[in-house]
């Protein structure tokens, strides 16, 4: 496994948890759930390029 992958996998996590909790104000509704599409989206988009290298 490419270090690379793994701090973008890991910052994922840390986003998903930790932007809806304070720069969305705990909120849930479409901005959450807009920007848990957008990072999942960037995610499996990451992890397709990495799969494509391998």
């Amino acid at each position: 496994m490419r270090i690379r992958f793994l701090a973008v996998s890991l910052a994922v996590i840390l986003l998903m948890y930790l932007v809806p909790f304070t720069l969305l104000g705990g909120v849930e509704g479409p901005y959450t759930a807009i920007f848990w599409m957008v990072v999942s989206a960037a995610y499996l988009f990451s992890v397709w390029l990495e799969l494509r290298r391998v």
